[in-house]
């Protein structure tokens, strides 16, 4: 329903109300402070918007946390990096950065193209192997960032309870880029992946509400996730060239213990169930599949953190 028509079906009522309210005034003095009620009433409410889902509305004040829960909330650690360090910041920043930290990119995306074959598919082609970095920014959003951390401690916390030993990923995954902090956790395969896509989903969407399994597509390969590839070129098939410069978001993306796919699982919303003496109902972290191109899919959006924006040209 429109916020428009909202209001018009409010119109009659109001109007039918306000007459009544006004004749009041022309009575006894009881009657003259109901109608003046009434009217006072009828003021406030026709300043209120149409409640009906057609556009934001102002949030409602935060309810506290516990103190304690202040407390844990200040201990999860941010990149030092960062611009904006304070986690009760919930705008999602884009932080440009310098020509240091453009050529460091350049050279990883450089170096992660595959070396051997042509990286086209169906959805495009990707030339990175002499790719010219244009513009890089951080997104710095303590919100997404504090969500991917807790799912980073459900994923333990799920291991511990289900005893699941977490295996290393086979092959390992060339680190992309350096760790200074040390936040990336080699025990939950948590590594640094590429993801192609366009302009504005980038920039509009993903920056500032992360990424969203229930939009994928059932039919790709491996069914409903959230795709990522180690190799630039593989990203960049599916980032269409806009005003001649490609796009993709470097992500630290949390794998946990993988499922290996070797077949197709299309049509599927999640990882392929443990089986065996685990649980019922308790599946795989996400999904590898290591074919020509390497693809790593996650089915739960907070599983990712997407921490650069890269723009580039093609080479």
């Amino acid at each position: 329903t429109s916020l428009a028509s909202g209001r018009g079906r409010r119109k009659p009522i109001f109007v039918g109300i306000g007459w009544a309210a006004r004749m009041m005034l022309q009575g006894p003095p009881a009657f003259k402070a109901l109608g003046a009620a009434l009217l006072a009433l009828l003021g406030a409410a026709a300043s209120l918007p149409a409640l009906d889902g057609s556009k934001p509305e102002k949030p409602l004040p935060p309810t506290p946390l516990p103190s304690t829960r202040v407390h844990e909330e200040s201990k999860i650690p941010v990149p030092s990096a960062w611009k904006y360090q304070s986690d009760g910041d919930v705008k999602a920043h884009h932080v440009e950065l310098g020509r240091a930290d453009r050529d460091r990119i350049q050279r990883a995306i450089r170096a992660s193209a595959h070396k051997t074959v042509q990286c086209a598919g169906r959805d495009g082609t990707g030339k990175t192997a002499g790719a010219q970095v244009v513009k890089v920014e951080r997104i710095e959003n303590h919100p997404l960032w504090r969500q991917y951390w807790h799912r980073k401690r459900e994923l333990v916390d799920s291991h511990h309870q289900n005893n699941v030993k977490v295996r290393p990923l086979q092959p390992p995954v060339r680190p992309l880029l350096a760790d200074p902090d040390g936040l990336l956790d080699a025990n939950l395969n948590e590594v640094y992946l590429m993801h192609g896509t366009s302009d504005w989903v980038i920039r509009d969407i993903i920056a500032r509400t992360g990424f969203d399994e229930r939009v994928a597509n059932l039919r790709g390969l491996y069914g409903g996730g959230v795709y990522f590839a180690c190799e630039s070129c593989k990203s960049a098939q599916y980032a269409p060239v806009e005003n001649g410069l490609k796009m993709l978001v470097i992500s630290r993306v949390v794998l946990g213990d993988p499922y290996y796919a070797t077949a197709a699982m299309q049509n599927e919303r999640r990882p392929p169930l443990r089986g065996g003496a685990f649980a019922p109902g308790l599946t795989f972290d996400s999904v590898v599949a290591n074919m020509l191109h390497r693809e790593f899919i996650v089915y739960d959006h907070k599983q990712a953190y997407p921490e650069y924006i890269v723009w580039f040209r093609e080479g």
